[in-house]
């Protein structure tokens, strides 16, 4: 068996940790990129949704024929603020629904 020169095992060391740096740290970031693509996709479809849900609300309220919220005289702001409050409950139950998510992942099995 013949020995390998010094330059050759040198090279080889050299192949073998950059195949390694590749493999684990290219690779992941690969994964973690397609990750958050589905995860911008899905928060952008989401915003897009409520703020729709939130528009068509506010027309609705706009244009019901109830005399406290018709938009007409002294109550013009009544669609506005019921809008308002109802999207702080969404920001409110989404963001309780992710922290209480957050606990149980921390807790201790």
């Amino acid at each position: 068996m013949a020995e390998k020169s010094a330059s050759q095992q040198v090279q080889e060391l050299k192949d073998l940790v950059i195949g390694y740096a590749k493999q684990e740290t290219l690779d992941p970031l690969k994964g973690l990129g397609r990750w958050v693509a589905w995860g911008l996709g899905g928060a952008l479809s989401i915003g897009v949704g409520v703020t729709f849900c939130a528009i068509g609300l506010l027309r609705f309220l706009q244009t019901s024929r109830w005399e406290w919220v018709d938009g007409r005289g002294n109550s013009a702001w009544a669609p506005y603020a019921i809008v308002v409050v109802v999207l702080g409950v969404v920001v409110f139950l989404s963001w309780s629904a992710g922290s209480r998510r957050k606990r149980t992942r921390s807790t201790p099995r």
